[in-house]
């Protein structure tokens, strides 16, 4: 059974017209497009998308803000580490100035002062006791 050239023309015409149809359809909807941009729906869609790229923006920005936070946080624990350990040298330094042998060695050394004998020591007593 061989099939006539003739007889599938038909089909072939239908099936380049539905091409040429959607072809024409889509120009047509290209060229119309400018008058029917803002519609409701577009322009509830063009809301939504600001309002997501004004969120990403901002979990950006709080993100940023929050990395500064934190290491301006960590700089101050440095430096308060360092001043807790100043202190504690600073407190270590003036216990050993302040030591009772240290302020008698200074005060034999440097004011040519000297322990008092026991003849030239007074008890002075108040009220009877």
């Amino acid at each position: 059974m061989a099939k006539n050239p003739q007889d599938s023309a038909p089909v072939r015409l239908s099936w380049i017209h539905r091409i040429q149809e959607k072809t024409r359809r889509v120009w047509q909807i290209e060229l119309d497009f400018p008058r029917h941009v803002l519609t409701r729906y577009s322009l509830f869609f063009i809301f939504l998308l600001s309002l997501i790229v004004g969120s990403s923006l901002s979990v950006v920005y709080s993100a940023h803000y929050s990395r500064g936070l934190f290491h301006e946080l960590k700089m101050k624990k440095q430096e308060r580490d360092a001043l807790e350990t100043e202190w504690g040298q600073l407190l270590l330094e003036q216990s050993a100035l302040s030591a009772h042998t240290r302020v008698e060695q200074v005060a034999v050394k440097y004011l040519n002062l000297a322990l008092p004998k026991a003849k030239d020591v007074e008890l002075v007593m108040s009220n009877g006791r």
